[in-house]
């Protein structure tokens, strides 16, 4: 796995803190990703069946798997604002 972070600043002066991660197939860190993953995107088919009667705000699987990376990237962020009172939390 390659991470890199950094520091900039925002169009309206805010600092971000930005972090870039790539997994290769072969890393190990992948099963424990694509798991992670899976199981937001399982939260996600579960919430989609219960608004069923909703046909209108059914997802894609494709816009489902979007989300799903979205919400387990979100979380990721929260815990480690959590553990770091200086970087703000996600909105």
């Amino acid at each position: 796995m390659q991470r890199s972070g950094h520091i900039e600043e925002g169009m309206d002066g805010e600092l971000l803190e930005r972090y870039d991660l790539t997994v290769s197939p072969d890393d190990v860190t992948m099963g424990p990703f694509v798991r992670a993953l899976m199981r937001v995107e399982a939260e996600l088919i579960l919430r989609d069946a219960d608004a069923l009667a909703c046909v209108a705000l059914m997802r894609t699987d494709e816009e489902r798997r979007a989300d799903a990376l979205l919400l387990l990237a979100r979380r990721v962020c929260e815990e480690i604002c959590r553990d770091r009172p200086e970087v703000p939390a996600v909105a």
